[in-house]
Parts: C-alpha cells; structure tokens; sequence
C-alpha cells in the first residue's frame, strides 16, 4: 500500500493541507522484506538514518506541496540505508515509523501548534507503534484512530481554532 501522510486543517477557513512525508509506505516496504520473527521484534530509533531521512530536501518545502509518486520508493529508501547496512532489521523498521510520526509533529508546529485532536486514518490507524509514537511526539493532543476502508492514505485531520 503506498501511503503518504497528508494532514489536513479541517476547521481551518478555508480548510487546507499538503503531503507531509510518507505515511506507512516506508514501513510497508521495509515490513516485505523482513522474515515473520523480524517483523515483530523490537527496535531502536537510529538518529543518524533519522537524520539522513529528514535531510531531503522535499522536508524543507514549505507548502503547499504534494509529494511525487517516485519520492518515496524502493530505490530512494535503499539509496538512503545504503550507509546503514549494518543497522539490524528491527531499527531500521523504529527509525522509519519515527520519521512518519516526526513529519507529523513538525507540520503541526508549524502550522497548528495548538493542536488537541489529531485523528489518524487510513492505514497508519492501523499501525500501533505509530500511533503510540504520535502520542508521545504530540503530549498536548489527543490521537486517535479511525479506520476507513480501502484507503490508500494516512490521513491526519487537526482542527484549527
């Protein structure tokens, strides 16, 4: 499932968003090429990968903006890990899920930084780690889930005031 996060002002007037990063489509490729055990062990967040992932220049953009289909693919994560290769499975997989939930956090310091409710959809809802991570990055607001079927996206709605 390719997912990007866009977040999305919905009380704003008029309501806007943009394309904040990549939603769960890091993780999803990651997640394919790890065995069952793999999957499921836990990890570390790696700050230098974390670092080397935000210092793209598409996290610089200011919006409005929209991430390109090839942005976030197989070649520009395997471009990205190449310097990592002795990371293990697992930290790599943390290090991915605490970039989606950073993207989060920075757009909406940006742009909401009085943010209480940020509801998750799509595919990221249904990812665990990800939302304890948003709730930890965002202590001022309350996260939660909500699962809409057959969406591609990872959509995160903060209310404006």
């Amino acid at each position: 499932m390719d997912a990007i996060c866009q977040v999305s002002f919905s009380e704003a007037t008029p309501a806007w968003g943009f394309d904040a990063g990549p939603g769960t489509v890091l993780m999803d490729l990651w997640r394919k090429r790890l065995e069952a055990d793999e999957a499921h062990a836990p990890g570390r967040v790696h700050y230098g990968l974390l670092d080397a992932l935000l210092a793209d220049p598409y996290f610089a953009k200011k919006p409005p903006k929209s991430a390109p289909k090839d942005l976030f693919s197989a070649a520009w994560l395997d471009a990205k890990l190449a310097p990592f290769a002795h990371l293990s499975h697992s930290d790599v997989q943390a290090t991915l899920c605490e970039l989606t939930a950073r993207c989060v956090r920075s757009a909406l310091a940006l742009y909401a930084a009085d943010t209480q409710q940020v509801q998750v959809t799509g595919a990221g809802a249904a990812d665990a780690s990800l939302m304890r991570r948003l709730q930890v990055l965002l202590p001022n607001a309350r996260v939660s889930a909500e699962a809409m079927p057959g969406s591609a996206q990872t959509l995160l709605t903060a209310p404006v005031a």
